[in-house]
């Protein structure tokens, strides 16, 4: 039976993804290959999802137990208790971000070596052209890219086995948070070079839609979902508390989106598996060992919200 795995986004809450597949693959019992068809994420799912492609189950849960601190993830542009670089990015609203996420690409280039267990698909935004963007790993080692637009076929690139180094670009565009830290500059296989690509999460928290095209109407999808429903507005006037607001509304409103989907995909011959992250203490910006710990064993007895796993 094919069975797509959709991956959303929420920073360290990411964890709780790796909690469910150590159920779903029974500790490492079952094979990914095994269980899965495909892989498509965006944000920290996308990290989740390449890593189980590329690594394994025992390989994810290594990278995250790793993690020592945030700054595993991203540090200051400064060195300097004046941070010039990030006032200088937020003084005049450019593409930069307030943060390097050099620990961030340096992780994924340890993750992406070789090739993956199954295809594996990391989704991303350009924000000159406006167009969502999803990238390919497979087994054999080569890529595929598609151009999403709003209406029609999507554009279909291949690439051979050189266009790695590009593809590990790819998957920083897409596991990076926009504002948080700097666009990505990629060169697509047909010669185009995307000048300011970043996190799919923008456009779509949980790529449920993509999975659903691979099924086709039939197989099952599983989709974890990070975000948290929005807590009561408590009235802030300031930019910061206004703007994280509007985050909040805006990705749980595509969670609820994504649920509304997912339940009217449901057939007799699709069979669809939410899972929803409880609430968890700490912060999704926050790399901290404690909570990774909290959030994976969260995660290991996690029981779907709607739909159940197919034998």
């Amino acid at each position: 039976m094919k069975r797509v795995l959709a991956l959303g986004g929420g920073g360290s809450f990411g964890a709780f993804i790796v909690g469910v597949l150590l159920q779903l693959l029974k500790n490492g019992a079952i094979a990914v290959k095994d269980f899965f068809s495909q892989i498509v994420g965006t944000s920290t799912g996308n990290l989740c999802g390449v890593g189980l492609a590329f690594q394994g189950i025992q390989g994810l849960v290594t990278i995250w137990t790793e993690i020592t601190g945030t700054n595993c993830i991203y540090v200051s542009k400064d060195g300097g208790p004046i941070p010039f670089n990030e006032i200088f990015d937020m003084a005049f609203g450019s593409w930069d971000g307030a943060l390097n996420d050099t620990p961030l690409f340096k992780l994924i280039q340890k993750i992406v070596v070789g090739k993956p267990s199954i295809p594996v698909t990391s989704c991303f935004v350009d924000y000159e052209d406006g167009q969502t963007y999803f990238v390919t790993a497979l087994p054999d080692g080569t890529f595929e890219l598609e151009q999403w637009p709003i209406a029609g076929n999507p554009t279909i690139m291949t690439a051979g086995p050189d266009w790695l180094p590009e593809y590990q670009k790819c998957v920083l565009a897409s596991a990076s948070t926009p504002g948080g830290v700097d666009s990505v500059t990629l060169t697509l296989p047909n010669g185009q070079v995307l000048k300011g690509a970043f996190d799919g999460g923008v456009k779509d928290m949980v790529p449920n839609d993509y999975a659903l095209s691979l099924l086709a109407g039939e197989g099952e999808i599983i989709s974890i979902s990070l975000t948290d429903p929005p807590t009561q507005y408590n009235g802030e006037r300031n930019g910061i508390g206004t703007l994280m607001r509007s985050i909040v509304l805006l990705t749980y409103g595509q969670w609820v989106q994504s649920q509304e989907d997912l339940k009217r995909a449901k057939t007799g011959t699709l069979n669809v598996v939410m899972f929803q992250k409880p609430v968890l203490g700490g912060d999704a910006t926050q790399f901290v060992p404690a909570t990774i710990k909290q959030y994976i064993s969260a995660g290991e007895t996690a029981v779907p919200s709607f739909g159940q796993i197919s034998a």
